[in-house]
């Protein structure tokens, strides 16, 4: 069976963590799946033999992923729409 083929449906990625050394490095990674476009559970599978090792390695500040790059800024005019549509409406919801 693939690594985290039961949960696969449930979170938005799963990872697995095969050296204790490039773990931390890589939990901002997972903290911006995590949060960005619609927030959901992100699974981090770590065996026992895996967290029992105490590396201190350093959180990285910048993280680049690159099958993962959402659009965080609106387009203005896309924006000038959206408020126009919603004053025109009987029964807006936001």
């Amino acid at each position: 069976m693939r690594h985290g083929g039961i949960t696969r449906p449930c979170v938005k990625h799963n990872f697995l963590v095969k050296d204790v050394k490039t773990s931390r490095s890589r939990s901002r990674r997972r903290s911006i799946l995590a949060k960005s476009g619609r927030p959901g559970p992100v699974l981090v599978d770590i065996s026992q033999g895996r967290y029992l090792g105490q590396v201190p390695v350093p959180v990285p500040e910048t993280v680049t992923m690159r099958s993962y790059n959402p659009v965080v800024k609106g387009h203005p005019g896309q924006i000038k729409k959206a408020v126009q549509l919603l004053t025109e409406a009987n029964r807006p919801i936001v």
